[in-house]
């Protein structure tokens, strides 16, 4: 699978989720609904970057009534901002899982499905 994401603009994400180590973001503007699923991506920008990694980006594939969740791409850039190189990883994501309620999971799928409907 080809990276949809070739880089983040910082002036795209707005920012949903903050903790010790990283910021988590939305691009409201890359969300889509397609056969009863909707897919989107999040950005994870470390506070404090290695030297191999300074953000992932990750794009889901949920279901909002059944409140499931899907992987489908994760890439590790560099940089911040999906900047740079990556590594990405696309197989065995698994069959998919249910979001840990009051998990920043659950917090981005409510918002996702909240921006569809």
């Amino acid at each position: 699978m080809t990276s949809l994401l070739i880089c983040a603009d910082s002036e795209d994400w707005e920012l949903v989720d903050e903790s010790r180590i990283e910021k988590t973001y939305i691009n409201y503007d890359r969300i889509w609904k397609h056969h009863g699923y909707v897919y989107y991506w999040v950005l994870n920008n470390l506070k404090e970057p290695t030297e191999t990694r300074g953000s992932s980006a990750t794009l889901y594939k949920s279901h909002c009534q059944m409140r499931s969740i899907n992987l489908l791409q994760v890439s590790y850039y560099e940089l911040r901002w999906a900047q740079y190189d990556s590594t990405d990883f696309t197989d065995n994501m698994g069959d998919g899982y249910y979001a840990r309620p009051d998990s920043m999971e659950e917090k981005i799928l409510n918002i996702v499905c909240g921006h569809i409907d």
